[in-house]
Formats: C-alpha cells, sequence, structure tokens
C-alpha cells in the first residue's frame, strides 16, 4: 500500500495501520478532497457516486477528531436505510481497529429498542441511524446531543426522496450551533442546497464528476434475451465466470421471490433480500453473503442501498433500473475502490432498450453487446475449475488414506485407476447445479432474442409428440400457482417454459403435462426438493 498517499493527508499511525489490513492502496478523489477539509474543521458538501469511497472520505476524518475519554455521542451519523446504517457502523468498527477507546454502534426500526439502550447506555462516541429511530431516542432523552461536534448526512439524496426532510430538520435544530455539518450525496437537489444554506457555514463543494465514477474499471454488457429465457441466460453467465459473489438486482420483491425459488430448484447457492423480511432475516441474508456461506444474493433497490461488501465480482441486471441513476448504484457494487468487476444486462423489450439508451448517456459509458457462452466455454469452465480444486487437495492435504478404496473399486469392477478417475471426472462435471453436460448440450437454447426472429414456430414443432400427465402433490392450499408449477418443472431439467402445457392446480395437488422423453429425469430431479417452502412429490399421473 501507498502509506504515503494517506500520510499526506494528516491521518494518524493507527488509522495507517487500519487501512493497511483493509487493502487500500490509495486515497480516491473524493477521500483526497474531504479528508483534509473535515480535518481543519469545515463544513463539507460532496458529491460523488456509489464506489467511490464516500465512507472512509468522512469516517477517517471523523475518528481522528474524536475525543476518546470522553464516552457520550460526539458524532451523528444518518442514513436513509437499516441496511446502510449497519454497513457505515462495521466500517468504522474496521477503521478504529487500533482504537479500543472508541466505540460506534447502529440503530434502527426492526430491532428491539431495549438492547439499542443497553449498548447506548455502555458508552459511545459515534450513532449511526435512521433518522426515525434517531428521533425516537432524543424524545426518550436515551440519546444527548449535547456534545455532538460533528453530523453527517449520508446519501443525503436517498432521504430525502423517502421524506425524511422534516425528520432531518427535527435532529439538526437539536444540534450544538457551532458543530460541523458534513453532507455526502450522489445528487445534489435544490432541496439538499435549502439544508445546507440553512445549516452549514461556508461549506467546502466537493464535485467528483461522472466522469470520476469506478465505472471504466467495470466491464458492462448488454444480451437482448426474451424475458422467459432470462434465468438460462442468468446460470449460464454465472456459471462461465464464476465470480467469487455476485448480487442480481430486480426491480420488484415478487421478483426476487421467484427468482430466488428458481435458481434454489436448480440448485443454486442463492439469497433474496427485500424490504417485506423482516430485520433479523435481513441481517441474517447479509451476513450470510458477507462470509461467502452463499454466492449468490437478488435484491431490489432500497434493500441493497448502502450494501457494501467486499469480493462482489459481478452484477446481474435482472431487470433493467427504471431509474438511470439507480444503474450507477447497482454496478458500483462491484469494482469498489479501483478493483476491477463485471456488470451484465437483461433487455427483454423496446422500453429496456430505450432506457439502455438514457443509462449509456447518463454515465457517458459504451455498454456493450455480450456474447452468450457456448456449452463448449461452460465445460471448460467447469473443468478448469476442477482441476484447480484438485490441485489445491494435492498441494494442502494427504490423499494416502483413500488409497484402500481405490483397491476396492479396482478389485470389484475390475478396472483401472485411469478409468476409476475419468468416472470420478465426468461424475463431479456433471453434478452441478446448472445440469449435466448432456442436459446443457440439449438444453438452454437461445436462438432468438426479444423480438422476433421468425424460428419460434421450429422451436413449437419440435417441442410436440408424445406427452404424459403428471401429478404433483401440492395446490393452492399451498399458495402454489401456474407459474410457480412452470419455474419448478423447467427447473428441475430439460423442460422449456412452452413445453409445459394442460396447467391444472386444484386445492391440494396439481396437473401438467409435459414431453414424454424428458418424465424420468424429472422424476429422478424431484427427489427431496421443496416448492413455497414445501416438500411435494413428483409422479406419472394415473390413467383413467
Amino acid at each position: 500500500m501507498q502509506q504515503s498517499d494517506f500520510i499526506h493527508l494528516g491521518l494518524s499511525q493507527s488509522l495507517l495501520r487500519a487501512l493497511l489490513e483493509k487493502g487500500y492502496e490509495s486515497p480516491t478523489d473524493v477521500q483526497m478532497h474531504s479528508i483534509p477539509a473535515i480535518l481543519d474543521g469545515r463544513d463539507v458538501i460532496a458529491q460523488s457516486q456509489t464506489g467511490t469511497g464516500k465512507t472512509a472520505a468522512f469516517a477517517l476524518p471523523v475518528l481522528q477528531k474524536i475525543n476518546p475519554r470522553i464516552k457520550k455521542p460526539q458524532v451523528f451519523i444518518l442514513c436513509p436505510t437499516r441496511e446502510l446504517a449497519l454497513q457505515v457502523c462495521s466500517e468504522i468498527k474496521d477503521f478504529s481497529k487500533y482504537q479500543p477507546q472508541i466505540r460506534c454502534t447502529a440503530i434502527y426500526g426492526g430491532e428491539p429498542i431495549g438492547s439499542q439502550l443497553r449498548r447506548l447506555r455502555g458508552g459511545v462516541q459515534i450513532v449511526v441511524g435512521t433518522p426515525g429511530r434517531m428521533i425516537d431516542h432524543l424524545k426518550r432523552k436515551t440519546l444527548s446531543p449535547a456534545l455532538v461536534s460533528t453530523v453527517i448526512l449520508d446519501e443525503a439524496d436517498e432521504m430525502l426522496n423517502m421524506g425524511f426532510l422534516e425528520d432531518i430538520r427535527f435532529i439538526l435544530n437539536l444540534l450544538p450551533e457551532d458543530r460541523q455539518m458534513l453532507l455526502f450525496s450522489a445528487t445534489i437537489s435544490a432541496q439538499i442546497m435549502d439544508i445546507a444554506k440553512q445549516y452549514q457555514s461556508h461549506p467546502k463543494h466537493i464535485n467528483i464528476s461522472k466522469t470520476d465514477i469506478t465505472v471504466p474499471a467495470i466491464e458492462q454488457y448488454y444480451y437482448e434475451i426474451p424475458s422467459q429465457k432470462k434465468i438460462d441466460l442468468l446460470c449460464r453467465l454465472y456459471e462461465s465466470h464464476q465470480p467469487q459473489l455476485a448480487l442480481i438486482f430486480c426491480n420488484t420483491k415478487k421478483q426476487v421471490d421467484e427468482l430466488t425459488s428458481a435458481l434454489q430448484l436448480r440448485g443454486y447457492p442463492i439469497k433474496g433480500l427485500h424490504g417485506d423480511m423482516n430485520q433479523e432475516t435481513r441481517n441474517h441474508v447479509i451476513s450470510g453473503f458477507h462470509r461467502g456461506r452463499f454466492q449468490l444474493l437478488a435484491a431490489t433497490d432500497v434493500a441493497a442501498r448502502g450494501l457494501d461488501i467486499s469480493g462482489v465480482e459481478a452484477v446481474f441486471n435482472f431487470d433493467i433500473p427504471q431509474d438511470t441513476e439507480y444503474y450507477v448504484h447497482r454496478i458500483g457494487r462491484t469494482g469498489r475502490a479501483g478493483k476491477t468487476g463485471m456488470a451484465f444486462s437483461f433487455v427483454s423489450s423496446r422500453q429496456d432498450f430505450i432506457q439502455l439508451k438514457n443509462i449509456q448517456y447518463y454515465t457517458k459509458t459504451k455498454i456493450r453487446s455480450g456474447q452468450i457462452p457456448s456449452v463448449r466455454s461452460l465445460t471448460n469452465s467447469r473443468v478448469e475449475k476442477l482441476v484447480e480444486n484438485i490441485q489445491k487437495i494435492l498441494q494442502e492435504d494427504s490423499v494416502e488414506e483413500y488409497e484402500p478404496i481405490m483397491d476396492q473399486i479396482m478389485d470389484a469392477q475390475d478396472c483401472t485407476s485411469v478409468q476409476i478417475a475419468c468416472a470420478l471426472i465426468k461424475s463431479i462435471l456433471n453434478d452441478q447445479p446448472g445440469g449435466s453436460l448432456e442436459e446443457l448440450s440439449q438444453t438452454h437454447s437461445f436462438s432468438g432474442s426479444s423480438r422476433s426472429n421468425g424460428k419460434s414456430g421450429r422451436s413449437r414443432k419440435k417441442s410436440g409428440g408424445q406427452r404424459t400427465r403428471l401429478f404433483i402433490s401440492v395446490g393452492s392450499e399451498q399458495k402454489v400457482g401456474a407459474g410457480d408449477l412452470i419455474q419448478m418443472i423447467t427447473g428441475l431439467g430439460s423442460v422449456k417454459d412452452d413445453e409445459v402445457k394442460n396447467i391444472k392446480v386444484l386445492q391440494r395437488y396439481s396437473f401438467v403435462d409435459v414431453p414424454a422423453q424428458h418424465v424420468d429425469q424429472l422424476l429422478r430431479a424431484s427427489k427431496g426438493q421443496k416448492l413455497k417452502g414445501n416438500r411435494f412429490s413428483l409422479q406419472r399421473a394415473a390413467v383413467k
């Protein structure tokens, strides 16, 4: 790390040490301009997009200015969402690793107020919170504004969009007049300027232009794809690139739930995140993603606002965002602090194309048409991953204890060790979430796009032939609909959406027709699976 770059900003050795351990290489533009001004005690208005290091820009100088001997709130940080409040607090704790006397806590709605009271009574210097819960504590007198020397509005534009203007004014009016005020926002609206004029004194204006956003570090592609093929394309791109962690953005909570269920049925390591979840569940999901317990997270924009998790290597825009600003926020989840990342956007309608053009104009960035990975490239990716895992095992572990098993198989099957190894490789390559290599070669056809190309008639003709009626032991009583059955069937194997026919959902069970040649494979794949959280039985329907 180029420590000298941070030293020139006037940061202490304890902060520099923490930055070194977090892998910070050099300050970003917003950090370079903000940190000296904040250390000098100036008010600041900083306009900077997601991914430019805003949290460190205000957290580092604030930590340096705190008096650790005073165990009362000295800094208020207001955030629009619970997720962002938790993320900012977590970052501050990382930065203050070698300042053990400094304590930070997050307060927000959805968490029992009793646990927050205990943390506040324990003595904290930095309080990060959502406006509503901050006001609750101020009115209860469990949070004192008397010694607050710095107040920070993080993602100020989003707070105003969510209707927090009066709450913000209420809090600011309770603070000492000589306090420092820092305002960080992706956009600067007239309302934000009104707040600045009323509550700031000769602020330093910092504007990191769109050309300075970390977007150039992100490879951006779009794919013209029919909506019913999006999931197949997502699976293929994920398996081809194999990102360590990936975020999938949807425009609605319903789409998050449906996508999560469909990918879970296919065996992919995914969880969903949206505003209808209770706080405990949301915290559990975010923590699990952060720790790498699962590699895919599907989320809405509001739920993922402020989500800052290292190691996110790819972002999928399953739905094109309706707001061009959200595109920047979404892809900013990867390519953090100068690192590279990938962003894939799925375009399925004329409106999507119009919005994609608006996004390119807004970001001044060319989004290239992506090439759909072939089955051969998927096979190569699986082989490369397998070879990498085998090499790791051979380097780090002993395998001698498995030699008796090899000898036993050789004696029983009258085969060579090479034949056994080949059989194991075939088994591993085929035992993947996306299906076996044979199934991949038969399914996930991407001929055609969101626009008609004249091939759909031939596809329908191929899907004809003999059909079989299947019985499924769940129905409307389990809140299962026709769409759920289609997703379940297509997720189990090589059946396409338009091949699931004559769907009949009754109270406790359902029926569907599928091509006869896929039935055996579907019955095998359905063992142990769940639909809407319910285990189900899939079998051939009795013929009258």
